[in-house]
């Protein structure tokens, strides 16, 4: 939080990039209620949660046993527009804002979309933004296929599961699959 002080006395604006950041460092270490005063202030401000920060929320509080909390949050979510039929769009309309701010979507971001749509059991958006990660020149790395091996296990899809994680080693095979 001193940080965002520190960044308006200095002049500098606050952006759903910088809240987004900021709320997924506190997720990852745990702090979910500064992660939670974060997200308030980002309303608050007038800032759009992305499907990042929905996710981070969610799982963070899910996992802390906060089932309300996480079930209070996935509702603003879908009341915002989160639906599956706008799930892609919403995905790169986040790449394209990145890349607008000068930030180029590296494997961390990639990975974090990939996780968030197969968890909900997107999976095309999840396979498309793969692709679009090769095409960028990134290389999917063993959290890319985890994601995705973990995902499918949890839906009972095994046959996916386990041609992800055969094909692991074989990248191009498994894209050239897709497109057919």
């Amino acid at each position: 939080m001193d940080f965002l002080n520190e960044m308006q006395q200095k002049g500098l604006k606050t952006n759903a990039i910088t809240y987004t950041i900021l709320i997924s460092a506190f997720c990852n270490a745990n702090n979910i209620d500064k992660a939670m005063a974060l997200f308030d202030e980002m309303l608050k401000t007038g800032c759009s949660p992305d499907a990042i920060v929905y996710y981070c929320l969610i799982s963070s509080l899910s996992q802390a046993g906060r089932v309300d909390d996480a079930s209070s949050v996935a509702s603003m979510m879908k009341k915002v527009g989160f639906d599956r039929k706008n799930r892609l769009e919403k995905a790169y309309e986040m790449l394209k804002d990145l890349e607008e701010a000068g930030v180029k979507p590296d494997s961390v971001t990639y990975n974090t979309l990939i996780s968030y749509f197969s968890e909900t059991g997107d999976f095309r958006t999840a396979h498309t933004l793969m692709r679009r990660m090769v095409k960028e020149g990134l290389v999917p790395t063993v959290v890319t296929y985890g994601t995705l091996i973990h995902a499918y296990c949890l839906v009972g899809n095994l046959d996916e599961a386990m041609k992800f994680f055969t094909d692991m080693s074989s990248a191009s095979r498994l894209y050239n699959e897709w497109e057919e």
